[in-house]
């Protein structure tokens, strides 16, 4: 796992009695919410759906931001949900704190998110803060993508750029840069997308009419590219994740290089993702003054197609296949728009020994926030889907398809039976009396022979 991610579970593992002891809160959010669906995949499918929806729902209910249309899927699931569980697990396994988790989503909707309520904010100020980002120079210049802050490693050594690897980081850096995009709107309406990897790099270094660029000798200077010379480095600290490469994670405890970033928008309109590791972390500089860097990554890249990555839309897990790598040469990313990931093997399923499952890490001390505030009612944001699956209401499914059939009829509320057995006995008080005052056809007949004769 990342540094700072949680503590060496290896080390709470108990093989003899095999479970898990000394686990701190923050472990068991961690276990509960990440790891249950991995560790117990290689269970029946109708054992582990159950205990995979318990652990996305407390892994939504721990998000930064809770929807209103969150919360009211949330509490609709959780019920379906925990019938499940009760079918799987013996009855005195379920106490009062088994279903505690159906009130959990009201206290939510009444007192907010989590973080609001959690100790985690006051155990950090318990020890010094550290500068993990550095200070921005005030020499840098005022163009965005160069203008970022990040802690750089001190180990660091000089390398050569191949030409290979100019002509691609030059054009990622270009693209990305905001001041530039003017330029890239007008090249794409006239050469096309298809050239812009290949011929946007030397077009920009032989285009003259910069009159509409505020920073016109700075862009020129971006235009003519890095020097052939960089930095390179094993760690570097920003966005509040430690990043590091492949190779100086291998032998350590923790993993910090695992890497994500979205990409272009594909043809059904999604955004692609593309997920990776770490090879190198280059520091790139440029002529002229103000001094100007840039940190770049150089990531070997998994295949973002179907073929390499699967997403369960419904249970929220996505797969990469470790062994099949994207095709494409273009390694680079910018530092600052890095997100850090790690992978979690499958331990005892050898159909899934070339997959990995990602696993998103958080910033370490940061809660992210939109400028927004009508919105700011960890996974990001809960947008849970109706994705627990609703038997009938009137049948519990055996495993070895015995129906239980539950019947309505005879199922009545207490007060219901009082009620009734009240109307019961009024009605047999009633029945009694009118039992009293009726009288026979003969004695009525023999009643009007003696009022006719007394008549007489």
């Amino acid at each position: 796992m990342p540094e700072g991610y949680a503590s060496n579970l290896g080390k709470r593992a108990d093989m003899n009695e095999g479970k898990l002891i000394g686990m701190k809160s923050h472990d068991c959010h961690v276990f509960m919410e990440t790891l249950i669906p991995i560790a117990f995949s290689h269970l029946p499918e109708r054992i582990w759906k159950p205990i995979t929806e318990i652990s996305l729902f407390f892994k939504d209910l721990c998000s930064g931001k809770l929807l209103e249309s969150s919360l009211d899927r949330m509490k609709e699931n959780i019920l379906v949900t925990t019938t499940k569980l009760e079918k799987i697990f013996p009855c005195d396994f379920f106490y009062v704190m088994e279903h505690l988790p159906i009130h959990l989503v009201q206290e939510a909707r009444l007192e907010g998110p989590v973080q609001t309520r959690w100790m985690y904010p006051f155990e950090r100020r318990n020890r010094p803060n550290r500068n993990d980002e550095g200070d921005i120079d005030p020499l840098f210049p005022p163009i965005s993508i160069f203008n970022q802050n990040g802690r750089e490693s001190k180990k660091r050594r000089k390398r050569g750029f191949t030409d290979m690897e100019i002509q691609s980081a030059v054009t990622h850096i270009l693209l990305n840069c905001p001041d530039i995009q003017s330029y890239v709107n007008l090249f794409v309406n006239t050469w096309g997308n298809e050239a812009i990897y290949t011929e946007f790099s030397k077009w920009l270094r032989n285009y003259d009419e910069y009159s509409s660029v505020q920073h016109l000798q700075l862009v020129k200077e971006v235009a003519l590219g890095p020097q052939f010379e960089v930095l390179v480095m094993n760690k570097y600290c920003v966005n509040g994740f430690k990043f590091q490469t492949e190779e100086v994670s291998r032998n350590k405890k923790t993993n910090n290089s695992g890497v994500y970033i979205q990409g272009d928008v594909d043809g059904t309109g999604q955004t692609i993702k593309y997920y990776g590791v770490i090879q190198e972390i280059i520091e790139v500089r440029y002529s002229g003054w103000p001094n100007k860097k840039i940190v770049l990554f150089r990531c070997e890249w998994f295949d973002p197609s179907h073929r390499g990555t699967k997403v369960d839309h419904q249970h929220n897990i996505i797969e990469v296949k470790h062994t099949r790598k994207y095709r494409s040469y273009d390694p680079f990313i910018i530092a600052q728009y890095a997100k850090q990931v790690y992978y979690a093997s499958y331990p005892l399923r050898r159909d899934k020994n070339d997959w990995w499952v990602v696993i998103k890490s958080k910033h370490v001390g940061r809660i992210e926030i939109d400028n927004v505030l009508d919105m700011a009612y960890q996974n990001d944001v809960a947008i849970v889907q109706q994705q627990v699956d609703v038997e009938l209401e009137t049948t519990l499914q055996h495993h070895q398809h015995i129906l239980e059939e539950v019947y309505d009829d005879g199922i009545l509320n207490v007060e219901e039976e009082i009620s009734e057995n009240e109307e019961n006995e009024s009605f047999d008080d009633e029945e009694w009396d009118d039992n009293e005052n009726e009288t026979t056809e003969e004695e009525e007949w023999e009643n009007d022979g003696i009022e006719t004769s007394e008549e007489e």
